[in-house]
């Protein structure tokens, strides 16, 4: 196995790459990282996100095999580490499928495919990608984090979104006996998410009057006529 280390390109803060470094380790498998190493190699980098505490640039098929960016504040938590990673491993690990691969359409390579958006709403892709990652991170954390995602949040219902996002995290990790301190990652990880993402709440959040999970199951059709 590669060290975590080398599975990334870093351009940020001492700080930001030691929590990199720490949260991988404890919320991804051994063969994650390997899969890191040898299919992704993302740039760790700091910036400014317009209030967000994290970003993920996925690279298109015209530019010429850049990698993938990662883009964190100075400080970031564990959530946020943890949720791009998830960004990263939707996008490049070949051997995920259904709602645990990426909502976008990709090359092998982790590309996205120029053209095949057209037409598309982006908006609706998003939020897909987002909320089955949003799952997935409160999956893969031991602990329920301080921290919660906007997506959790629905100013009808559920301002803070922490009501939502403990029902979802419970959910998600569901199935066997999970204790909480438990860290759930690899296949087990990517096999809950295709299991269990369905029923959270955060899969029937709406975009442009259209679920999340509505956006998925159209995914999945254009993917078996080879139009994603």
């Amino acid at each position: 196995m590669k060290s975590a280390e080398s599975a990334f390109k870093f351009d940020c803060t001492e700080a930001t790459k030691k929590k990199v470094l720490k949260t991988v380790t404890e919320n991804f498998s051994k063969d994650e990282i390997d899969k890191i190493d040898r299919f992704g190699k993302p740039f760790v980098v700091n910036g400014n996100l317009d209030g967000k505490n994290g970003g993920y640039a996925r690279p298109t098929t015209k530019d010429n095999g850049e990698s993938p960016t990662i883009i964190l504040k100075t400080n970031p938590s564990e959530m946020t580490v943890t949720h791009e990673m998830v960004h990263h491993m939707r996008t490049v690990d070949g051997d995920r499928d259904k709602y645990a691969k990426t909502a976008y359409p990709t090359d092998g390579k982790g590309n996205v495919k120029c053209g095949r958006m057209k037409g598309k709403s982006i908006k609706q892709v998003r939020n897909a990608e987002e909320t089955a990652t949003a799952a997935e991170t409160e999956l893969r954390l031991k602990h329920k984090s301080e921290e919660v995602s906007g997506y959790w949040k629905n100013d009808r219902y559920d301002v803070s979104g922490r009501n939502t996002r403990d029902s979802d995290r419970t959910t998600m990790r569901s199935g066997g006996a999970i204790r909480e301190g438990t860290n759930i990652t690899g296949k087990s990880a990517v096999n809950k998410v295709n299991e269990n993402y369905p029923k959270t709440i955060i899969s029937s959040r709406k975009e442009g009057g259209e679920s999340a999970l509505s956006t998925f199951r159209k995914i999945f059709s254009w993917r078996s006529k080879n139009k994603w």
